[in-house]
């Protein structure tokens, strides 16, 4: 019932994609919705696959998704292409967004603990055998893993955030933080994905 909800009342057709809702006035009593349900907030970011997790979207949404944002240079979320200042993912919002030019903290950084959420999105079992997925999981497994390395070889820092160039300088960003990791999790999970099809 939760994910029916969920996609009645998140899902965008139109930019094929969910996304976080203004609420106006809205709570959640004896067990339903009641108030207004404001706009769509309109800025893309790692969370819109955040409903992977739980298995919320249909089949057709997740290849959507993924395909529209994931998959496509035009995305944004700098796996595919994206030149110098887009070549590691996944920004905390999408190239193309205003917020992205700041490269402070939550405005374009690049941060572990969303990475390691969309990677298990992708991984769900609902999922996992998509072809667009697969793709996706891939690339991001990669990206982790040599935003991570880049940066742990070079200066032995592991990162609260980092640039999508791949810098992991920033004022804002302690040189040596816990959740910094989850990018190397993301690529041990992946190559335990990899290991195991090869031997099955």
């Amino acid at each position: 019932r939760l994910s029916h909800t969920m996609s009645r009342l998140l899902w965008d057709a139109s930019r094929k994609v969910f996304d976080n809702r203004l609420a106006v006035g809205a709570n959640f009593t004896g067990g339903r919705w009641r108030g207004a349900v404001g706009k769509f907030i309109g800025r893309i970011t790692p969370t819109a696959f955040y409903p992977m997790l739980a298995g919320v979207p249909n089949v057709e949404q997740a290849v959507l998704m993924v395909s529209q944002w994931l998959v496509t240079e035009s995305g944004g979320f700098c796996l595919v292409g994206g030149g110098s200042q887009c070549q590691f993912g996944l920004p905390a919002v999408v190239s193309f967004d205003p917020a992205f030019q700041d490269q402070d903290y939550w405005r374009g950084r690049v941060w572990a603990p969303m990475n390691y959420l969309v990677f298990r999105g992708l991984a769900h079992d609902k999922y996992r055998h998509l072809a667009a997925v697969m793709q996706v999981r891939g690339a991001l497994v990669a990206s982790s893993q040599a935003l991570l390395l880049g940066e742990w070889l070079d200066k032995g820092h592991v990162h609260e955030n980092y640039g999508p160039n791949g810098t992991g300088y920033s004022e804002d960003s302690n040189p040596f933080y816990h959740w910094g990791g989850l990018l190397g999790y993301v690529a041990m999970e992946g190559a335990e994905e990899s290991e195991s099809v090869l031997l099955a």
